[in-house]
């Protein structure tokens, strides 16, 4: 079983994804069974024969052509994603963010990247991803998606680690 999180889709009023035709299509175009948590484009597919690299680039296909809408799709196994979530730093933190990539950024940006400073963001690095504590609202710090995709130079997308617990917990394994 792998976990798909969808990057920026149902967020803010834009690409628009209805998950539970994603769902329907999934199964439909043989990915495997497939249950979404949330609208924000977290799903859980059973048992897709396909390869990490098939998957991803079939939900993204499939995202594209039958609901318009361009995402990239970051694959976790539930080890990986206990795993990582053992690393977190700010456990005793109650809104932690953790962004997530697939691909291999280059040391030198992953250095980069550590070297930024934020007056209202902690962050800690981790291999495939960083915890993000923000002192304030999200969506109001320099540090966002974007930037972290941009100094890395790889797509990469972010969950409140709460939403990653609630799937590690309806889908272990």
């Amino acid at each position: 079983m792998r976990y798909a999180f969808l990057r920026a889709v149902n967020v803010g009023g834009r690409s628009k994804l209805p998950m539970r035709e994603l769902v329907a299509a999934a199964a439909a175009a043989g990915l495997g069974t497939t249950e979404f948590l949330l609208q924000s484009g977290n799903l859980a597919v059973h048992d897709s024969a396909l390869s990490d690299q098939e998957l991803r680039a079939a939900l993204e296909h499939l995202a594209a052509e039958r609901f318009g809408v361009a995402t990239r799709t970051v694959l976790r196994t539930p080890k990986a994603l206990s795993d990582t979530l053992a690393l977190n730093p700010y456990a005793d933190q109650p809104t932690v963010y953790l962004n997530m990539w697939d691909e291999e950024p280059t040391p030198t940006a992953v250095e980069e990247l550590a070297s930024s400073k934020f007056d209202d963001a902690a962050f800690h690095i981790v291999p495939g991803a960083m915890f993000i504590l923000y002192a304030g609202q999200s969506h109001t710090s320099k540090l966002t998606n974007a930037f972290i995709e941009r100094k890395l130079g790889v797509y990469a997308t972010a969950r409140n680690l709460r939403t990653l617990v609630r799937m590690l917990e309806r889908w272990p394994a």
